[in-house]
């Protein structure tokens, strides 16, 4: 039996998860800064739901929310593209094994899909540049995971090495370039004993997609399809034990940072040149997820020391101490956390867990931390009126006019009285959504303690001896 790659077995896992009812959730966020975008199931952004859930946003200052799609099947995994005027994300049908990537148009609300499902892909990412491009794996022909680029024109080549499998973990985007890691199979140079062992060459590229201006009288399309692409590795890591690795750019694409999850994870910045060799920075026991800081420094997530079922945001800084920025409810896959520097220079830190939404806002320095809660009560009913909203919008459209004549007059007996009785009901409609929009004030970084330790068994008394 083939082996498979541990990174592509926990993307097998993942999707396995989806059909079971728990999503591979993300947070996406607008440009401004200003609207979350994620997944909801019945019970939840990572409960249960027999794989059914949609996308939603949520604006951050009035906790309005809006459903974006509809239907059966699995939707998560979004991420803004082209300046924000559409929105990709993965799509897990309710057949097994189909996994397809979607567009979604925010103004006009089409949507429609990016690729097919006779060959899957997962987890997008958008590539901000001034044509939209879009990062995805997919399934090769011989069941391994590829990195794959989508422009307007469809499938874009990449330079990467041949047979280069694409690694899961977090992808570094910064405009006009992206920085991915692949692995290949080698043979590990020979120990102690001389024996020889199997283990993984791991790779980073920076990916530079250079475009350059229209020349005068020609199309941007063509200008696109003549757009270099070039890569360049910035770092090569031998290992036996095949590791997750997270990168992200600064927001300029001038650094680049990388966490390699092993045990402790650690933390390296990389040249983007490729002309130096990886500077470690720092190690950390059950880190992840980093993220360039002002000043050379790094934000990462760790797991809380205190208990498992927290996470903390943490500030590294090259020449000072760390600082915990944020402490968040929600281990490792019940949780999604990222955060954005604003354009005042503070840090602001979304975070969403099936104990709601939390918001935590720091200055530059870590100083100065304020945080609020949606809970996840309030969280679902505004889900719920949300996909009222929507339904109703459609029963509306229908009972408007925009049904065919035929089916219309059928229908017409009971879709009159609906719309009549719906537009009735807009006031209690929009009270009983204000009522469920209201943040509360919390600590950005709550005291928690650590779970009580199980009582030792009780010993069982010696029993007597069995007569002979």
């Amino acid at each position: 039996m083939r082996r498979w790659r541990t990174a592509w077995w926990l993307a097998a896992l993942l999707a396995a998860a989806v059909a079971a009812g728990c999503l591979p959730n993300r947070v996406a966020i607008s440009p401004d800064g200003r609207t979350m975008y994620f997944s909801l199931g019945p019970q939840g952004p990572f409960g249960g739901g027999g794989g059914l859930s949609n996308i939603y946003s949520l604006q951050i200052e009035t906790a309005e929310m809006q459903a974006l799609t509809d239907g059966p099947g699995a939707k998560t995994w979004c991420m803004p593209t082209d300046g924000a005027k559409r929105l990709a994300y993965m799509e897990l049908p309710v057949a097994a094994g189909e996994r397809a990537i979607r567009l979604l148009d925010l103004e006009t609300g089409q949507d429609i899909p990016l690729t097919g499902a006779l060959q899957p892909h997962m987890y997008p990412w958008a590539i901000p540049d001034r044509e939209p491009r879009l990062l995805a794996i997919r399934e090769g022909a011989d069941a391994e995971p590829y990195w794959a680029l989508y422009g307007e024109k469809g499938l874009m080549a990449l330079p990467l090495p041949e047979g280069a499998k694409a690694v899961l973990g977090n992808v570094g985007v910064a405009p006009d370039r992206f920085a991915v890691a692949v692995s290949k199979d080698v043979k590990l140079p020979a120990d102690a004993q001389g024996a020889e062992k199997d283990g993984h060459e791991y790779q980073v590229f920076v990916v530079d997609l250079a475009a350059g201006p229209a020349a005068e009288g020609e199309e941007e399309a063509d200008a696109e399809a003549k757009a270099e692409v070039n890569a360049t590795a910035v770092a090569r890591w031998l290992v036996e034990k095949e590791p997750v690795v997270d990168l992200a750019f600064s927001e300029d694409g001038s650094r680049l940072v990388a966490a390699v999850l092993e045990d402790p994870t650690v933390f390296y910045e990389l040249d983007v040149t490729g002309q130096a060799e990886p500077k470690r920075l720092f190690e950390c026991l059950k880190a992840y997820y980093p993220q360039a800081a002002p000043d050379g420094g790094a934000v990462y997530l760790r797991t809380s020391a205190a208990d498992e079922g927290w996470r903390e945001v943490v500030l590294w800084r090259p020449d000072g101490p760390e600082q915990v920025l944020a402490r968040l409810p929600g281990k490792l896959g019940e949780a999604y956390t990222t955060w954005r520097w604003l354009e005042d220079g503070r840090l602001r830190v979304y975070h969403l867990s099936n104990e709601g939404v939390r918001i935590i806002e720091t200055a530059a320095d870590g100083s100065e931390a304020k945080a609020r809660r949606l809970s996840g009560d309030n969280l679902m009913a505004l889900k719920y009126a949300a996909d009222l909203k929507r339904g109703i919008a459609r029963t509306l459209c229908v009972s408007e006019g925009e049904c065919p004549e035929a089916l219309a007059e059928k229908l017409k007996p009971v879709l009159d009285p609906l719309g009549q009785i719906v537009k009735s009901g807009d006031d209690a409609f929009e009270q009983a959504q204000q009522a469920a929009a209201v943040w509360e004030e919390v600590p950005a970084v709550p005291e928690i303690e650590a779970p009580a330790a199980a009582a030792p068994a009780a010993e069982k008394p010696a029993e007597e001896p069995a007569a002979p």
